[in-house]
């Protein structure tokens, strides 16, 4: 990024002179500074004080010393894109469900548990839940720890086929809302579940 000539109290001084009632025209021919740079400026740091100013090109630096947080599972990326983008430095770091793959640290910092999701106004049994949500279409999160969830499913009687498979969590929450089919996804990525959807227990 080009470094600007102008320190941030000169920039604020120069808004603060135009707040006061100086003509645009006439401060960019004193400065010898665009209109464009003005109204970037203005845009930017318009109404800050200078220590504010400071805090918020501070924060613009770190902000792009952070790279990138990808999340994967819970979001729209695969766990192994993330792993990819970590291992390839377009990202610092990732969140994503284990396990992880060979030469990746990791630190687990959340423990989550699934939980199946339907339409509010659907109610299976609870003695023949497996049975009464087989007349409801099955959509999969893809991912790992979706899939090993999955397993354990059908080991307690699951019998429902996969009609569909999504890495997105909003994708399937719509899909479920409309009444005709369900999926067990990861507690911490429904934390607030949104109308129309409840957890069946």
């Amino acid at each position: 990024m080009k470094k600007s000539r102008y320190t941030e109290e000169e920039i604020i001084s120069i808004l603060k002179q135009h707040e006061a009632g100086v003509k645009t025209a006439d401060l960019c021919r004193e400065h010898g500074i665009s209109d464009t740079t003005f109204y970037n400026w203005r845009a930017k740091s318009g109404g800050l004080d200078v220590s504010q100013a400071q805090r918020l090109r501070q924060m613009e630096g770190e902000n792009r010393q952070l790279k990138a947080l990808v999340e994967g599972d819970g979001g729209c990326v695969e766990r192994e894109d993330v792993e990819r983008r970590v291992r390839e430095g377009s990202a610092d770091l990732g969140a994503a469900h284990l396990p992880v793959g060979a030469g990746l640290s990791f630190r687990p910092f959340a423990e989550d548990d699934y939980m199946a999701i339907v339409a509010e106004n659907y109610t299976p049994s609870k003695r023949y839940f497996w049975r009464d949500v087989e007349r409801l279409d099955f959509i999969e999160l893809r991912c790992s720890g979706a899939r090993a969830m999955i397993d354990q499913c059908r080991a307690s009687g699951m019998t429902a086929k996969l009609v569909r498979s999504f890495s997105s969590v909003s994708t399937i929450l719509a899909q479920a809302k409309r009444g005709r089919s369900f999926s067990t996804l990861p507690r911490l990525s429904v934390e607030q579940l949104p109308a129309g959807l409840r957890v069946v227990n």
